[in-house]
């Protein structure tokens, strides 16, 4: 009741059986106004195609899926990003005769994933764009990263660099400079 997942239950057909009460506090939906509806009316038209496939490779394997991640339209008219897990209920004839199921609002998640990738891609364009050798290494020294102007000044190309150690590159008296530091 006060568990922010939601748990339900699907029909082979799409249409809900069981809804618990933390719809109503997640999606603004009181479980009766979706029980016997199907999923598809709350389930983004761009994610129904991921949803059904989801449906049918659960039914003709009996086994868990990759649940995908899909947008649910909230009663606020609002998408919100779900995730969940869910299992095959196997009927007495040994096939699938509905999914349970568990899934959360990942919105926010999704909102500060979003705001990385764009955050990333400035900081790509910024360090490619910059006419200065910019490297990312791991502890070890490890290249993971060159800007192409580290091609222009010093001849070796992002992936010249890749996965090479940086001190390995380096003449006898560079790396005698850093061995002192």
């Amino acid at each position: 009741d006060h568990s922010s997942d939601l748990i339900w239950n699907l029909g082979m057909d799409g249409i809900f059986t069981y809804l618990s009460p933390s719809w109503s506090r997640v999606t603004g939906y009181q479980p009766t106004e979706l029980i016997s509806k199907s999923f598809t009316t709350i389930v983004h038209p761009d994610d129904l195609p991921a949803t059904l496939a989801y449906l049918t490779q659960m039914q003709h394997t009996s086994q868990p899926q990759l649940t995908p991640e899909y947008r649910v339209k909230h009663t606020d008219g609002t998408w919100h990003w779900h995730s969940g897990t869910t299992s095959p209920v196997i009927g007495e004839k040994g096939k699938v005769v509905s999914i349970v199921g568990v899934s959360r609002d990942i919105t926010q998640r999704k909102q500060v994933e979003e705001e990385l990738r764009k955050s990333e891609e400035q900081f790509r364009k910024l360090s490619e764009d910059i006419p200065v050798c910019i490297n990312n290494f791991k502890i070890d020294g490890t290249v993971i990263y060159s800007n192409t102007a580290n091609a222009a000044i010093t001849g070796h190309t992002s992936d010249d660099l890749a996965g090479l150690i940086f001190y390995d590159l380096m003449d006898d008296a560079e790396k005698e400079l850093v061995k002192n530091k």
